[in-house]
């Protein structure tokens, strides 16, 4: 369940979704269901599902 690798394809994608939203005036949240799964073990972290904080750190 989700992925905590941020890639350069995940760079791309994000800034194709802020410009559309950006381009229709389209308000982005945080979606905290994540949250609801607890943490999960990855090879080098134990971090939530989803949001990845990086998205919203560009």
């Amino acid at each position: 369940m989700g992925r905590r690798k941020w890639t350069p394809a995940c760079d791309e994608a994000s800034q194709i979704i802020m410009n559309a939203a950006q381009k229709y005036q389209a308000v982005l949240e945080i979606n905290l269901n994540g949250i609801s799964y607890g943490k999960i073990n990855y090879e080098d972290d134990l971090a939530y599902a989803y949001p990845h904080p990086h998205f919203f750190n560009m």
